[in-house]
């Protein structure tokens, strides 16, 4: 997700040029908001991989899956992640349109765990991975 200076988005007399309004998807597709100075954006998200790859050799099968009809796990490998952090992680549209892969994610250390129903076919593509620290 892109930061949006608030410059850009309103001449609104509450905010400076200097503020970001940072939008932040909540459950049923509603988005929340708050202001914020450039500074604190910076601490929001703090990773961002893009164009990574998970071989099919990558996957491995879960004993206990951790979400149910999911049972293969593969770990994108971002250092510096944390298991209490926050990813959203963008899927190539051909990956997308395997119909494999499980919607959810997990953060662990040093990477993102994705799941996936069955092995995949070939390898996947992950656009973008961006992480954030946990809302606190």
């Amino acid at each position: 997700m892109s930061d949006v200076k608030v410059s850009e988005l309103t001449s609104a007399s509450s905010v400076s040029a200097d503020d970001y309004l940072l939008l932040t998807k909540e459950s049923g597709g509603v988005y929340s908001s708050a202001k914020a100075k450039a500074g604190a954006v910076a601490a929001k998200c703090f990773k961002d991989a893009t164009n990574k790859t998970v071989a099919t050799t990558a996957w491995s099968e879960q004993g206990t899956p951790d979400f149910a009809g999911y049972p293969y796990v593969a770990t994108i490998s971002i250092t510096g992640v944390t298991a209490s952090d926050i990813a959203e992680v963008i899927p190539s549209l051909a990956a997308i349109n395997d119909g494999k892969l499980c919607p959810l994610n997990k953060t662990v250390t040093d990477g993102v765990n994705i799941y996936a129903s069955e092995v995949p076919s070939s390898s996947y593509t992950i656009e973008r991975v961006s992480i954030r620290e946990a809302n606190t």
